[in-house]
């Protein structure tokens, strides 16, 4: 399996190479606590290059630990939606 992630102001996805399914791992951009998405520009909210970089780190650790191969990550835009559900772990769209 592969794997790849996705990141945007709002905060970062880690998908399998499966993209229909759920992603594997996901946090928002809230300082305090990644399970939070805060509106973009709010106070404590983490600049998309750290955004980024947390996004390359956990999808490394998560190919790794998995013995599987991580793609990397890319941009979305800002506009696409990343309000995820994130107690259900999936996308509420």
């Amino acid at each position: 399996m592969k794997y790849f992630g996705e990141y945007n102001q709002n905060g970062y996805s880690i998908f399998s190479d499966d993209r229909e399914a759920d992603a594997v791992y996901q946090a928002g951009n809230c300082q305090s606590d990644s399970a939070q998405y805060l509106p973009i520009g709010a106070l404590g909210t983490i600049d998309l290059f750290t955004i980024a970089e947390f996004c390359e780190y956990t999808g490394k650790a998560i190919a790794a630990e998995n013995n599987d191969e991580w793609l990397g990550c890319s941009r979305i835009d800002d506009d696409e939606p990343a309000d995820y559900d994130l107690e259900e772990n999936k996308n509420v769209n």
